[in-house]
């Protein structure tokens, strides 16, 4: 599963950090986080700390997105 978060009002760089269950996930702080180990209820959100120079507000979350994983038939 790949997510991307595309940012509103982010300036020219800014920064992400993936949470899975409201945990930084270590090391995902690019615009996408892939992973093929995700399970069923996880709980994945993207924080985007703008670099404009006024941006209101400077850190946006997103939306959660809760995992179904269904097993291989």
């Amino acid at each position: 599963m790949t997510f991307t978060a595309v940012p509103n009002n982010g300036g020219m760089a800014p920064t992400y950090q993936w949470f899975s269950g409201g945990t930084p996930i270590a090391g995902q702080t690019a615009n996408t986080f892939t992973s093929s180990t995700l399970t069923n209820g996880q709980v994945i959100t993207v924080q985007m700390t703008s670099s404009a120079a006024c941006p209101s507000p400077a850190v946006a979350t997103s939306a959660p997105v809760n995992m179904t994983v269904n097993p291989i038939l």
